[in-house]
């Protein structure tokens, strides 16, 4: 909409209108994403009445909703999807709904979990990142003895004693998860040779 002075036509200004249905009702957001105990507030519009009062519902019942508050549940262990719908109270035929999509905790799995080498050996490490789009991981040792690269741990060349070293693979996607393998590292014993005896 336009609106152009009649003193002076070079002036104007400009709005907009957001035309709505008769009898409509409309959700905002349309489509959220949330953690275990995130909110996500929800704006009802209703068109067409002078009540713009609805009444919401949650399918399925998962979380709880109270004036358009959705809170998720403390505990999600399987991606799933609710339904909020927002009824109008004057005319409960018209209803409008939008999604809400709870991710389960990413979570991190490492093979194998503990593994025994020599002087130079190799063992490869793998990693799983679950309930995440990025599944890359960051890998680390401790202490840093021997090295790791692509998940493949290489043993020092020399290992004077019997020592333990912590694989580390953290997730990309969320830092505060990760899991631990340990490598124990055991020195090639060497026997001496006995006296020959005639």
């Amino acid at each position: 909409m336009i609106a152009t002075s009649v003193v002076d036509p070079t002036k104007s200004s400009t709005a907009t209108v957001t035309l709505i249905a008769p009898g409509s009702v409309s959700l905002s957001p349309a489509s959220v994403s949330l953690a275990a105990s995130q909110t996500s507030r929800f704006m009802a519009t209703v068109g067409g009445t002078t009540s713009p009062g609805v009444n919401w519902s949650l399918a399925p019942a998962v979380g709880t909703i109270s004036n358009g508050l959705y809170t998720a549940p403390a505990a999600i262990t399987t991606p799933q999807t609710v339904t909020v719908t927002a009824t109008s109270v004057a005319d409960p035929d018209k209803s409008g709904t939008a999604q809400v999509n709870l991710l389960p905790p990413v979570a991190v799995t490492l093979n194998p979990q503990t593994i025994s080498l020599e002087n130079g050996q190799v063992e490869q490490f793998t990693a799983r990142v679950i309930n995440a789009e990025n599944t890359e991981v960051v890998w680390s040792i401790s202490p840093q003895v021997g090295s790791i690269l692509g998940g493949k741990y290489t043993a020092p060349r020399r290992i004077g004693e019997t020592q333990t070293v912590t694989i580390t693979a953290t997730s990309m996607a969320d830092g505060t998860k990760s899991a631990a393998a340990v490598v124990t590292l055991l020195p090639i014993q060497v026997h001496p040779k006995l006296p020959h005896r005639r």
